[in-house]
């Protein structure tokens, strides 16, 4: 009898893997890169580096970090603001921005602008508001370099940055 409980022990066991293996989540980098590291802690040591668009096994969510194992095999945590439940589409604008970074280029960034139109500038201008419609069209051809953009998060301890370091 205790021979027959083991294996279906055994059998359970097995199975549970299986179950959970099936079920593994899996999400992806949603940020130009990102580190994982031993702890949550941002000082912790690095045990992985992702790129945008990597996918990561989650093994754990905790809070605003999930565990999770890395490509080169070791598991870290991330924080979840890097990454999201969604891979980027291959012809879409996200994986586009993501090639461009990865080459180095630039990536322009929007937040919703999208200018003014004919009728709206004939109104701003028979209105004295000329400078605005000016001021739009400048805000349109704005833009920031990746370097830029990251040197500006690090001086202000933001994102990545917080602990002081990336």
């Amino acid at each position: 009898m205790h021979r027959q409980h083991r294996r279906i022990a055994l059998i359970t066991g097995s199975l549970l893997l299986i179950a959970v293996g099936a079920w593994a989540r899996t999400v992806y980098v949603n940020t130009r890169y990102a580190k994982v590291r031993e702890s949550q802690a941002s000082t912790a040591a690095q045990v992985g580096k992702v790129d945008f668009g990597d996918g990561l096994t989650v093994v754990t969510d905790q809070g605003g970090f999930l565990q999770v194992s890395v490509p080169n095999g070791k598991v870290g945590w991330i924080a979840k603001m890097w990454v999201s439940d969604t891979a980027p589409s291959k012809d879409g604008l996200a994986e586009k921005a993501g090639q461009s970074v990865r080459a180095g280029g630039t990536v322009t960034y929007t937040a919703g602008a999208r200018g003014l139109t004919d009728e709206a500038k004939t109104y701003a201008s028979s209105k004295s508001m000329g400078d605005a419609a000016a001021a739009v069209e400048k805000m349109e051809k704005f833009q920031v370099t990746d370097e830029d953009l990251e040197q500006f998060m690090r001086a202000a301890h933001l994102g990545d940055f917080r602990g002081g370091q990336r």
